[in-house]
């Protein structure tokens, strides 16, 4: 019995890099209780204390604990400038480092692999969401659209997986709605170039929708295919400023559906070339160094 039980040491630990808040306890009693001289990361992915799934009670917790705990920490990265701002003037501590959710740089693979699975016609224009199916991400709101869109040139393949993907294979028609299941991320990509156009359309129920920057805008980006986004500030922020997509002003079906009509006007040339500008600018080697610096300083 003896021989099963393993102590673990954290004596030769040097530092513990904890990813949101529910690994944060544990980085913080590594340090507190095991070696207090370990250097503790706190990397926030998202504004942790104002998704959409924190409430009430539960929500008055964590701000309490996260308030405690972000002192206790020897660096806080996070993943926009929004959250980096509130952040500092929440806990009037140093601003936390920026280390964004880019993919790593590649060249442009234009393919027809959406086409070739579907049997999609050339002429058909494809709208692509790429990534988790959750609710207050705007899926119901794109099933909608692309529905009162089957008699036009225009067809939306849903790729990923989560709650809401029986209602995606529900809704799909083999016309003009497509679903996929999840591909492996290392081959994420492959399949991304062949979309015409990359949807972003989370909902404006919080903060940290507000502030938020999702990996699959990256990967629309690295991909080089224009984008629909919400009407949120980071994001909005990003699109007007490369010049690479167009914005849905508010989180309904007929607001989508003038954004998807706008797109038909875009100088998709003059996008290219932004997209082209964006690709090199926001990939994950300029990452790597600002995460691998943190680490060097501490």
């Amino acid at each position: 019995m003896c021989k099963r039980l393993a102590i673990i040491s954290f004596s030769d630990t040097l530092l513990v890099h904890c990813h949101d808040l529910n690994t944060l306890p544990i980085g913080v009693a590594i340090k507190l209780f095991f070696n207090k001289k370990v250097k503790v990361v706190y990397d926030a992915h998202e504004y942790e204390t104002e998704t959409v799934y924190l409430k009430g009670v539960e929500r008055i917790l964590a701000k309490a604990f996260e308030r405690i705990s972000i002192r206790k920490v020897d660096a806080v990265i996070t993943v926009s400038e929004s959250i980096a701002s509130a952040y500092r003037k929440l806990y009037n501590i140093k601003k936390p480092f920026l280390v964004k959710n880019y993919p790593y740089y590649c060249k442009v693979q234009k393919n027809d692999e959406f086409r070739e699975i579907f049997k999609i016609h050339q002429n058909t224009i494809i709208y692509l969401y790429q990534g988790g199916f959750y609710p207050k991400r705007g899926i119901e709101n794109i099933l909608k659209a692309f529905n009162a869109l089957r008699q036009e040139n225009k067809a939306v393949v849903f790729m990923g997986s989560g709650p809401l993907e029986n209602l995606i294979v529900n809704e799909s028609n083999q016309n003009n709605i497509f679903f996929l299941k999840e591909v492996d991320q290392k081959n994420l990509l492959k399949y991304t170039f062949s979309a015409d156009f990359g949807l972003c359309l989370t909902q404006n129920e919080s903060l940290n929708h507000q502030y938020s920057l999702p990996n699959k805008l990256f990967e629309y980006i690295m991909a080089r295919i224009p984008v629909i986004v919400s009407n949120l500030y980071e994001m909005k922020k990003l699109v007007v400023e490369n010049g690479i997509g167009v914005i849905s002003e508010n989180d309904t079906t007929v607001s989508l559906l003038k954004a998807i009509k706008k797109s038909d006007a875009l100088d998709l040339p003059k996008i290219k070339k932004n997209l082209e500008v964006a690709a090199q600018k926001y990939r994950w080697e300029t990452q790597a160094k600002i995460l691998l610096d943190v680490y060097r300083n501490l």
